[in-house]
């Protein structure tokens, strides 16, 4: 629960974070923050049925919603707020909410559960639609939350500038004591060449990695579900307690991010917070955050000899774990909960 303070008197709120991932899925943002900030209830997308289900999973109370009708139909996306609304009121009686949209898509139950509303606009939700009916959806709740969320965050700068200017900037973290440990890197001679993440062919240069899974002296590690990259060592989901061991087996990573790809442009990369803990060598395109560090990172195409540009990044793993230090998911929590509390404030 979060302590709201208003004229002198004390209260509690409840925060109830609408989430477009399932907690089980790979550790991104929504579940980090939601493991730190105290009381969340954690809001799962809907699978199909008519009763939503609780659960407590690593000291969060998780819900998946029920889905009477198919969400793609305006009616069923109507009857969706409603009864999942009424599910998550009728779970949390008599307690003051504030709801933590995290995805424009969920506008109509943020709404629905008539309480103050903190949109945390992780991504451009709208540039991540390639159908134009779903970008035309998306683009259409991604402005209702814009304009009347009492309170908006946003993970990048740019992304500010494009919005509203009272937005909070809140980036992505890591928890840098977790990535921190010491590289371990195989004894064959091969350059070890991690990543870890989604493999989505819209954010991601797949012929980069494809590249590097060619050539000769490298190995490529690949951490994450989505398309495969032949030749390399995939090992597919991998837990977010164990992603730090695998990542110190490697001799640098790798965050290839398309810079033709519009969403990439204002996003917060988390591998880059990761990476940087690690200590470890970074290769990566400039966009998603790592345009910042053009001298911290060695960029796409590398040049000179890659094996050569690894070794000349090894100097400076002091600075990128600095950087990561002061990016704590802690640190993100707590600014967070006083967004919710301040909004909390204003009902």
């Amino acid at each position: 629960m979060i302590s709201v303070h208003d004229h002198g008197v004390a209260s509690t709120v409840q925060p109830v974070l609408l989430s477009s991932e399932r907690w089980d899925d790979v550790w991104r943002r929504n579940q980090q923050l939601a493991a730190r900030v105290d009381g969340t209830v954690f809001v799962e997308p809907a699978r199909r049925g008519f009763r939503a289900r609780w659960r407590v999973a690593d000291g969060v109370a998780v819900v998946t919603p029920a889905k009477a009708l198919p969400l793609r139909w305006k009616m069923g996306r109507a009857l969706h707020a409603r009864l999942t609304a009424r599910a998550i009121r009728a779970g949390l009686p008599g307690r003051p909410l504030v709801v933590w949209a995290t995805h424009a898509l969920g506008a109509p139950l943020a709404r629905a559960l008539a309480a103050p509303i903190v949109y945390d606009r992780t991504d451009d939700w709208p540039a991540m639609e390639q159908s134009p009916t779903a970008r035309g959806l998306v683009e259409h709740y991604d402005r209702e939350l814009i304009r009347e969320a009492d309170a908006l965050v946003v993970v990048s700068e740019p992304m500010r500038d494009e919005l509203r200017q009272d937005a909070v900037h809140i980036p992505n973290g890591v928890d840098s004591a977790a990535f921190s440990r010491r590289p371990r890197p195989g004894a064959n001679g091969r350059l070890r060449i991690g990543f870890a993440g989604t493999l989505d062919p819209l954010r991601f240069d797949m012929d980069i990695l494809g590249e590097l899974a060619r050539a000769d002296d490298v190995t490529l590690v690949l951490a994450g579900p989505g398309h495969t990259v032949p030749g390399s060592e995939h090992h597919g989901v991998v837990r977010h307690a164990e992603l730090p061991e695998l990542l110190a087996t490697c001799d640098a990573l790798v965050a290839p991010y398309r810079t033709d790809c519009e969403a990439n442009r204002t996003s917060d990369s988390i591998k880059l917070y990761e990476y940087f803990a690690t200590g470890l060598p970074v290769i990566a395109t400039p966009t998603a955050g790592f345009e910042r560090f053009p001298d911290l990172v060695a960029y796409w195409p590398v040049q000179p000899p890659l094996r050569d540009a690894i070794a000349g990044l090894g100097a400076m793993a002091a600075r990128r774990r600095e950087i990561a230090r002061h990016a704590d998911w802690e640190q993100r929590a707590s600014a967070m909960q006083g967004v919710l509390a301040q909004a909390a404030r204003r009902w």
